[in-house]
């Protein structure tokens, strides 16, 4: 089959077949190429086509017609070069941003085993679990977060333009004021002298929780605080415990073996709790510990991950367990979602119903207490 893409002005731009690309390093980009939904548009489209009978460069030069954008035609173009080069398409994707080792070692086993087709639709499932289980956690961010943004804008506004007005009303009046009107007033002073400082401050604020984020050293802290709260965070526990376990589940399905499964999986994770109780699970596994007697000995994975891992191992059937606890966390995250964003929204409107309440009292209380006078 013809190739669609010109790939004649890239072969020389790549490097040799013995300088390959960090793993690690593919996974720090903030904004990789490879997201998670092109990498579902790339691997549907080769799944597919390869399962028709088609050749696998056939198939990916098919499935490299589907991206029309300059930037992806370009990367496309990269993976095809080398792919007609001779290099493997595991090699060939190392080189791109955003595939983690777990989908580069199950594709490389999948070329090794003859089984890629079978290793697309798998690397397929688990894609789609994962953005599920990642959408419902940014669903139920997205909507808290937007009130609280705009609550904070409805208040600043009542604080910075409505106060003033009845500010100026009552010093005509040279009358005495409640104390709760005195406490508004000076809190829409404050508000007005400092508004800048606090768009600044809460700026701050923000930039300094993403760049503490990216330090490792503070992920640790990070993430106790982060699991520790009071609603998200039993949600945000359940998610990563979950993706654990669609994880090992892959892994199981594609025979690799358990401590490699092990050391990927915690590099996918990229949480510090998991991270560090996975590399003690590795080297306790080492020493002949079963799995479930390791996992045991960590409370970041939840006593039902140890009874479903040891009946695994009991009756072996570790996979079929693994995707069992999958699909029930899974279901387990999509209820909680459900049940926190009904929960937050009535809490962020009373809170915010009630703070706007305060400022409408403070601010008629003075104007009965004048009309009683003037009657």
């Amino acid at each position: 089959m013809a190739d669609r893409i010109d790939i004649g002005k890239l072969q020389g731009q790549e490097e040799s077949s013995g300088q390959q690309t960090s793993f690690l390093q593919q996974d720090i980009s903030l904004r990789p190429f490879w997201s998670n939904k092109r990498k579902l548009r790339f691997l549907r489209s080769l799944s597919v086509l390869v399962d028709a009978g088609l050749d696998f460069r056939s198939s990916l030069h098919m499935a490299a017609e589907e991206f029309s954008k300059p930037k992806e035609e370009a990367e496309l173009a990269r993976i095809i070069a080398l792919v007609d080069d001779g290099k493997t398409l595991a090699v060939a994707l190392e080189s791109q941003k955003g595939w983690s080792v777990f989908e580069l070692e199950n594709i490389r086993i999948g070329e090794a085993s003859g089984r890629l087709g079978e290793i697309f639709v798998e690397l397929v499932n688990y894609l789609e679990r994962t953005e599920g289980l990642k959408r419902q956690l940014i669903s139920v961010l997205t909507y808290p977060t937007f009130l609280l943004l705009v609550s904070f804008g409805v208040v600043s506004f009542m604080m910075i333009a409505v106060v003033p007005l009845f500010e100026d009303l009552f010093q005509r009046f040279d009358a005495d004021l409640p104390s709760i009107t005195r406490g508004v007033m000076d809190a829409s002073n404050w508000v007005q002298e400092n508004f800048s400082l606090i768009l600044l401050l809460l700026g701050g604020i923000v930039l300094l929780g993403w760049f503490l984020f990216k330090q490792e050293r503070f992920q640790g802290l990070y993430f106790k605080v982060l699991f520790g709260l009071p609603i998200f965070g039993r949600l945000v526990h359940l998610t990563y415990v979950g993706r654990f376990c669609t994880s090992m589940a892959m892994l199981m399905s594609a025979k690799i073996p358990l401590l490699d499964g092990l050391r990927m999986v915690s590099d996918m994770l990229n949480a510090s709790p998991f991270t560090l109780a996975n590399a003690e699970i590795v080297e306790e596994v080492n020493r002949g510990k079963r799995l479930s007697e390791s996992i045991a000995q960590h409370s970041i994975y939840p006593k039902k991950v140890h009874r479903f891992v040891a009946i695994g191992e009991e009756v072996n059937r570790l996979e079929e367990m693994f995707l069992k606890l999958s699909e029930e966390y899974k279901e387990e995250v999509e209820n909680r979602s459900k049940m926190v964003g009904k929960l937050m929204e009535p809490i962020i409107i009373i809170f915010v119903a009630t703070f706007i309440a305060i400022i409408l009292v403070a601010l008629y209380l003075p104007l009965f207490q004048f009309g009683k006078l003037l009657g």
